[in-house]
């Protein structure tokens, strides 16, 4: 148990290789250049401002989820038209990142793993995962990890049995 629960936590802090770690577990230095290079990086004609389209693309590399239609709408009108200039940015952002706690930290693991969006993990989602991260982890040891925390014991690793590993 003891080694199936550390390549399981190994893997959960280790596999967000493809989105950004959340903003809440970062130093703030470290998040205020992340903020201010994704700023830099989807002012896309290098204006002084970003659109629509470049405040999505800033946000979805931030956070690893688009915005949302609401504030979207709420900051560019309904026509899209509107602009945000980088000091607003930042401060939106870091006021966001305020937002996070564990349990963000936690689901967000969780939806990198869940890559189908199903709402739990299959033996497959795992065996992906540590294809990714650790893929020179057994098989049998994958499967024994998904035994331990399958709970009902019908191949599926439910949100409330991942939260259990990360109280």
């Amino acid at each position: 148990l003891s080694e199936c629960l550390f390549f399981f936590v190994f893997l959960s802090t280790s596999f967000l290789f493809p989105l950004p770690m959340p903003p809440s577990v970062r130093p703030k230095a470290e998040l205020l250049a992340d903020i201010e290079q994704a700023y830099c990086r989807y002012d896309l004609d290098k204006c002084g401002y970003l659109t629509r389209r470049g405040y999505k693309l800033a946000f979805l590399s931030l956070h690893g989820t688009p915005p949302s239609k609401c504030e979207l709408h709420s900051l560019f009108g309904a026509e899209g038209q509107g602009r945000i200039l980088k000091p607003d940015f930042v401060s939106l952002m870091l006021n966001k990142a305020a937002l996070w706690d564990e349990e963000d930290r936690r689901k967000h693991i969780f939806d990198a793993f869940d890559r189908q969006g199903k709402g739990f993990l299959t033996l497959e989602d795992l065996v992906w995962a540590f294809s990714q991260v650790a893929p020179h982890v057994k098989c049998t040891t994958i499967q024994q990890i998904f035994k331990e925390f399958d709970s009902w014991s019908d191949g599926r690793i439910r949100y409330s049995d991942f939260q259990k590993i990360f109280p």
